[in-house]
C-alpha cells in the first residue's frame, strides 16, 4: 500500500461496520441509519487506539486517508436482515485496462489459509474481450451506484464528521511511508534501528525542491507555518551534500539552531554529515569555521548552523571563502534584511535557499528588494493557511474578537500622535507617487512606534486577558497569551493569578530555563504568558489556544502567531485550535464601537480560514462603523 500511495494511486472502498441487529430493527429511516453507522465506525476506531497493538495499523489508516490515497464510505442494508457483504473489486492503471474480482474470501487468515475456510474468488480482465469484458464493465457499474447511493434497500454514506477528526488527529506526521514503518516494526520487530527513517516528502515539498534546483539553486520558500519547509530544505540539504559541497544554515535564535539540529539528527544517519555550531554560546567554532565551509570535497558533508548574530560578524565573514559549491540557507528568511543583519548576504555562494511563511519585510522595501537580489524569488508553489488545513498539516481554528476600549488618557495621546503623523506621512506619500522607494524618516518612525505602542499595550487589554481566559480554560488545555511589553506581561500574571490560574512566563530575558519552561508546558499543559520571541520558528504544536494583547498590522507577525497555535499534533489528541484577538477602539461617547481600521484588517484576515462563521458578520458589523476612509498612515510601523 505505501508503494501505491506513493505513486499516487487511489483507494475507494465500501464496507460495513458493526451494527447491532435489534437496533438496526428500529432504524427505519436512512437517515437515522447514516447516524448509527458513523458512531458504530467511531466506536471501532476508539476500540483500535485503545489498544498499543493496533494504534499503529490506525495511524496508517489514517495516513492513507490524509493523504488522498484512501476513502472509505459505509453502507448498511434497510431489510430487517443480513449486513452488506459484498466481496468485489476493481483495479485500472494508467492504461485505461481494468481487472475485476468477485468472491466470498475475507480479509481473514481463516479465509486465506488453506487448510481452514473454503473460499475464493474469480478474476476478470476487460482486454479479454468477450465475457470477461461484459463481466468487468458489469462491476464497475455496479461500482459506481453502489459508491453514488442509487441502489435500493441500501444506504451507503461517507465518513461522518466525529470519525472523520477522529482519524484525522491520528495521521503520520511523517506521510505514509512514516506509518508503514511503523506497521513493519509492529509485524516483524524495529529492523530499522541503524538506519534513519527519513520522511517522505508530500507533493509541495517534492515539487519546490524539484523547482529550486530548475531556478539556477535560488530561491525562497513562500510556507505557512506548518507545511514542512524544514524537511524541504533538509532534502534539498542533503542532494547538495551528496553532489557539490558544504552548507550554512542561518537562524534566528540559539533556541532555533537547536530545533535544526534535532531536525538534521533524525533526518540524517548518524556520521552521514559533520556538524558545527556557530553562535554565541561557545567560540569553538572559530577553528572550524574554514575547514567546514571551504569546497574541499575531501573533508565530506558538513553543515554550520550559525544564528544571523553571529553570521552577520566579521569574525564569520571573513573565515568564509567565496565557493561555488557552498548552500546558504536562511530560515525565517525576512530576518537576512534587517539592516543589523544584512551582511551576511555578502557571502558570495553558489546556492542561496531562503525560508519564510513571510518573505517580505513589512513597511521595509529596501531591506525586501536586498533579499530578493541576494535569495531570488518566491518559488512556486506556495502553501497557505487553508492548504495546511485541507491536508491535515493544520488544524480547524474558531476566531472570536474581544473590543478594548482605550481610555480617555491613551485616546488624547494617540490623536495627538496621529495630528503629528498626518503631514508627515502625506509628504513621503508623494513622493513615493513619483516611483523611487521611500522609507520613513526618522522622526516619522520614531512617533509611528510610540503610537503603535498605546496601542499594543492599551491598560484595558489587562482585565480582557483574565476574564477570556477565566471563563474559557479548562483542565488540560494549553494557552499561549502574547503580550508586548515585560510590564504588559506581569500585570497579565498578577490578573491570572488573582482568579486562581497560575501561569509560566517564557521571553529572552527570563531568569529560569527557557528548555524546562517549554518542556513542562507541553507535558502538563496551562497557560504560557510570552513575549515575541515565540513567534519564529519555535514549534510548540501542542498549543491549542492562544490570546493575543500585543496587537499587530505587521502580516509576519500575526501570521506566524496563528500558525504557532495550528499545527497538527495527533499525539496529543490536538483537533483543533481557538485563537482569541483583542482589537482596539476609542473610548465611550459617540466614538464607541469604533475600531482602528488596522485593527480590523488584521481580523478580517484571520476570520476569512476560520470555522466559525459568527465572527465575520461580527466584523462586517464593525466595519460599517469603522471610518474606513480615514488615516493611511496607522500603525504603518517598519519591520525591525
Amino acid at each position: 500500500m505505501s508503494g501505491f500511495a506513493l505513486r499516487g494511486g487511489s483507494m475507494r472502498l465500501v464496507c460495513s461496520p458493526q451494527l447491532n441487529p435489534r437496533d438496526v430493527l428500529a432504524l427505519r429511516e436512512a437517515e437515522e441509519l447514516r447516524h448509527a453507522l458513523d458512531q458504530a465506525v467511531e466506536k471501532e476506531i476508539r476500540a483500535m487506539l485503545a489498544a498499543p497493538a493496533t494504534l499503529p495499523v490506525v495511524r496508517l489508516l489514517s495516513t492513507l486517508i490524509v493523504a488522498g490515497a484512501l476513502e472509505i464510505k459505509l453502507s448498511y442494508p434497510l431489510s430487517e436482515r443480513g449486513i452488506f457483504h459484498d466481496k468485489l473489486g476493481i483495479f485500472v492503471d494508467e492504461a485505461g485496462d481494468v481487472v475485476s474480482f468477485r468472491g466470498s474470501a475475507n480479509e481473514t487468515m481463516e479465509a486465506w489459509d488453506r487448510d481452514a475456510n473454503a473460499e475464493g474468488f474469480e478474476a476478470f480482465k476487460s482486454w479479454a474481450g468477450g465475457t470477461d469484458a461484459e463481466r468487468v464493465t458489469r462491476h464497475r457499474r455496479y461500482f459506481e451506484n453502489l459508491w453514488s447511493d442509487r441502489l435500493e434497500k441500501l444506504v451507503v454514506c461517507g465518513l461522518g464528521e466525529r470519525a472523520w477528526t477522529l482519524l484525522e488527529a491520528y495521521a503520520h506526521p511523517d506521510g505514509v511511508e512514516g506509518a508503514v514503518e511503523e506497521v513493519r516494526d509492529l509485524v516483524v520487530g524495529d529492523r530499522t534501528s541503524a538506519r534513519t527513517r527519513r520522511p517522505v516528502l508530500q507533493e509541495h515539498q517534492s515539487t519546490i525542491v524539484e523547482n529550486w534546483f530548475a531556478a539556477g539553486c535560488r530561491g525562497i520558500v513562500d510556507h505557512v507555518t506548518g507545511a514542512g519547509k524544514t524537511i524541504s530544505a533538509l532534502e534539498i540539504t542533503r542532494r547538495w551534500l551528496g553532489e557539490r559541497g558544504p552548507v550554512i544554515v542561518f537562524v534566528p535564535s540559539i533556541l532555533l539552531a537547536k530545533q535544526w539540529v534535532r531536525e538534521i539528527e533524525r533526518y540524517f544517519t548518524p556520521g552521514e554529515v559533520a556538524l558545527l555550531q556557530a553562535h554565541s554560546e561557545g567560540d569553538d567554532w572559530r577553528q572550524s569555521l574554514r575547514d567546514f565551509t571551504t569546497g574541499d570535497g575531501d573533508f565530506g558533508p558538513r553543515i554550520t548552523i550559525a544564528t544571523y548574530a553571529t553570521g552577520s560578524t566579521p569574525g564569520f565573514i571573513d573565515r568564509v571563502e567565496p565557493c561555488d559549491d557552498l548552500l546558504v540557507v536562511a530560515d525565517e528568511v525576512h530576518r537576512a534584511g534587517s539592516p543589523n543583519y544584512q551582511r551576511m548576504m555578502e557571502l558570495d555562494a553558489g546556492a542561496r535557499l531562503g525560508l519564510s511563511a513571510t518573505p517580505e519585510r513589512f513597511g521595509d522595501p529596501t531591506g525586501t528588494a536586498a533579499i530578493f537580489r541576494y535569495f531570488g524569488q518566491i518559488l512556486a508553489p506556495t502553501f497557505t493557511i487553508a492548504d495546511g488545513i485541507r491536508c491535515g498539516r493544520l488544524v480547524p481554528y474558531d476566531y472570536h474578537v474581544r473590543i478594548v476600549e482605550f481610555t480617555d488618557t491613551e485616546w488624547e495621546q494617540w490623536t495627538e500622535l496621529t495630528e503629528q503623523i498626518a503631514p508627515l506621512f502625506a509628504r513621503q506619500k508623494t513622493k513615493g507617487d513619483h516611483g523611487e522607494t521611500v522609507t520613513h524618516s526618522a522622526r516619522l518612525q520614531q512617533l509611528l512606534i510610540r503610537r503603535a505602542r498605546i496601542k499594543k499595550q492599551a491598560v484595558n487589554k489587562i482585565a480582557i486577558a483574565a476574564d477570556v481566559v477565566a471563563d474559557a480554560f479548562d483542565e488540560g488545555d494549553r494557552w499561549l497569551v502574547y503580550c508586548d511589553s515585560q510590564t504588559q506581561l506581569q500585570a497579565v500574571r498578577e490578573a491570572l493569578e488573582a482568579r486562581g490560574i497560575n501561569a509560566d512566563e517564557y521571553h529572552s530575558a527570563m531568569s529560569g530555563a527557557r528548555d524546562e519552561t517549554l518542556e513542562h508546558f507541553e507535558a502538563r499543559g496551562g497557560v504560557l504568558v510570552a513575549i515575541k520571541c515565540l513567534d519564529e520558528g519555535i514549534d510548540i504544536p501542542v498549543t491549542d489556544h492562544a490570546l493575543i494583547l500585543a496587537s499587530s498590522v505587521n502580516s509576519r507577525e500575526f501570521i506566524q502567531r496563528r500558525g504557532r497555535v495550528l499545527r497538527a499534533h495527533p499525539a496529543a489528541m490536538k483537533f483543533s485550535a481557538t485563537i482569541y484577538d483583542t482589537l482596539v477602539s476609542a473610548p465611550g461617547g459617540s466614538a464607541r464601537g469604533v475600531v482602528l481600521r488596522a485593527e480590523l484588517d488584521r481580523a478580517l484576515v484571520f476570520a476569512a480560514t476560520a470555522r466559525n462563521a459568527a465572527v465575520k458578520m461580527q466584523l462586517a458589523r464593525l466595519s460599517s462603523l469603522a471610518d474606513l476612509g480615514g488615516d493611511d498612515s496607522e500603525d504603518d510601523e517598519n519591520e525591525e
